[in-house]
Formats: structure tokens, sequence, C-alpha cells
């Protein structure tokens, strides 16, 4: 039993580790990895994109950070048809910078590199994750909160009815009346409701 659990916990971190994961490319001799900042990234949330770029190190199998690299780099983010050329700033690590960005549309985005570096020509696209709407940090969900919004509706109404009810004669129609604007409510009040929480 105490295996299964282990097993399935790793699975369970190797899931969360690949769905908010930075993109690593290699790009002439040397390796580039492009994320974001905070992961989940959400739209209107300010964040940043971070890069950690890398070459060979003296000794195999270790690398060492690569420091002025966007001296000639240019870095770009897109999205859709829609492209900006990001400020890229120097972390202290070397090799490590970060621009500051306010993702402002859900959806999937990627940054383009162009540039030289040691001699080298760098030209690669690189995607990041998408960029989530609030709904992901909403708590408690907006649909819970959706009796809030329909309130004010369901006052207007019963303010409705009962001006109906008070200019009647009463009699047959009359109830009819009365139980027509009833079930109009009641659709307009489902109606709302349905919206809401598809948003």
């Amino acid at each position: 039993m105490k295996l299964l659990a282990a097993a399935v916990l790793a699975l369970a971190a190797g899931a969360a580790s690949q769905a908010y994961a930075h993109t690593t490319v290699e790009a002439g001799g040397y390796s580039v990895e492009v994320g974001w900042g905070a992961e989940p990234p959400v739209v209107s949330y300010r964040n940043t994109v971070v890069f950690h770029i890398t070459e060979p190190g003296d000794s195999e199998g270790i690398s060492r950070g690569v420091p002025h690299a966007f001296r000639s780099v240019e870095a770009t983010v897109q999205y859709g048809g829609a492209s900006k050329q990001l400020d890229v700033s120097s972390d202290q690590r070397p090799g490590h910078y970060f621009a500051d960005i306010i993702p402002t549309a859900p959806g999937s985005y990627s940054v383009r590199l162009q540039g030289e570096l040691g001699g080298e020509r760098i030209e690669a696209t690189v995607p990041v994750e998408d960029v989530e709407r609030t709904a992901v940090l909403d708590f408690p969900p907006r649909a819970a909160g959706g009796s809030e919004e329909i309130g004010p509706i369901k006052s207007a109404l019963a303010s409705l009815q009962r001006d109906v009810s008070e200019s009647g004669d009463g009699g047959a129609a009359y109830d009819l009346a009365v139980f027509g604007v009833s079930l109009g409510a009641a659709g307009v009040a489902v109606a709302t409701a349905s919206m809401i929480r598809r948003r």
C-alpha cells in the first residue's frame, strides 16, 4: 500500500512539473530556457518572462551562465498576430534574465529570440505556458456568487408583480396574468444564472 501511494505521489509530481514547465531549446552552442516567472500565468496579473541561457562549461556535463546575452539579442513576445519587444534585464545570477509583462488575453504565447550570441546567429521561437483566465485563481468560484448578482433582478421582478397585483380587478383572467408574469420572472432568473455560470 505504501509503495502504491508513493507511486501515485510520484506520478502526480511529474504531471505537475509537466503542466507548468519552462521550455528549453538549443540555439547554436547555447541552451536557452524560457518561461513565466509566476505560473500559472493569469490574465491582467503582472508577471515576468524569464530566461536562463547557458553554454558548456570546462568539464563534461557542467554548464555555465552566459553574461550579457542580450547585448546583441532581441526578445519579442508574440500572441496571435500581435508582437511586442521585451525590455530584458539581467538577474544577479549569471545567465538569468527577466522582462516584466502583464498578459492581457488568455491563450498561447511565444517568445522570439533573434540576434548574435558569442559570434553565433541565434534565431528561435519558444512557446511558453498558456495564459489562464482569472477563474483559475477565483475563490469562491464566481458561479457560487451568482445569487448575489441575481438578487437585484429578483427584487425588480417582485416589485413588478406587486404593481400588477395592485392594479388588477381579480378573476380568472387576472390570476392567469399574474401566473404568466411569475413564470416569465422565473425564466429570466434561470437564464441570467446560466449566463453568469458560463462566464
